[in-house]
């Protein structure tokens, strides 16, 4: 993988997969580099079936959970994926951040905001993760909250992938 020779790591834990058939970290490794290949349906398929074998596979359930929460399909699934995952593994900031991801999908950004909050707290310049919790905030009627976090991430990194989705907000609360 480092050597960036996914296909050839990807074979590789596939083979350990099928010699460990109740172990879960080489398919679910398996899958996160055929995401990386940009084949999201195939990696799609590699993560139900980790689940379907282990509900409790935290990392598989975590991004099946945002698979489903990005394309804004199947979220009453990916809330128990989401939710599942994090409690699993609860001070991890990506499982956080996806559990209050599908929450802000699923249009409930009150409840999105204490797992995006945890995610700040342990990762407080991840841009990534403030805009979210000003995206929650912001679904929640936090004025003031939103406006701050909106700000911060802009602070931390102009150019971050979202940067555009929270300058709109921003000035609709009256910053930026």
């Amino acid at each position: 993988m480092a050597q960036n020779r996914l296909d050839e790591a990807r074979a590789e834990f596939e083979t350990i997969a099928r010699r460990q058939p109740n172990d879960i970290g080489a398919p679910t490794m398996a899958a996160m580099i055929t995401t990386a290949q940009g084949k999201a349906a195939e990696a799609e398929k590699a993560y139900e079936a980790i689940v379907e074998k282990n509900p409790r596979a935290a990392v598989a359930s975590n991004n099946l959970a945002w698979m489903y929460a990005e394309r804004g399909e199947k979220l009453d699934q990916a809330l128990q994926l989401a939710r599942a995952a994090k409690a699993e593994l609860p001070d991890e900031p990506e499982m956080n951040d996806t559990l209050g991801y599908v929450y802000l999908k699923k249009n409930l950004g009150s409840l999105a905001i204490p797992p995006l909050q945890q995610a700040v707290a342990s990762t407080p310049k991840n841009p990534v993760f403030r805009f979210r919790l000003g995206q929650a905030d912001a679904q929640a009627g936090n004025k003031a909250s939103a406006k701050r976090e909106l700000e911060e991430a802009l602070k931390l990194k102009p150019d971050f992938p979202e940067a555009d989705q929270a300058r709109k907000p921003l000035v609709e609360l009256g910053g930026g």
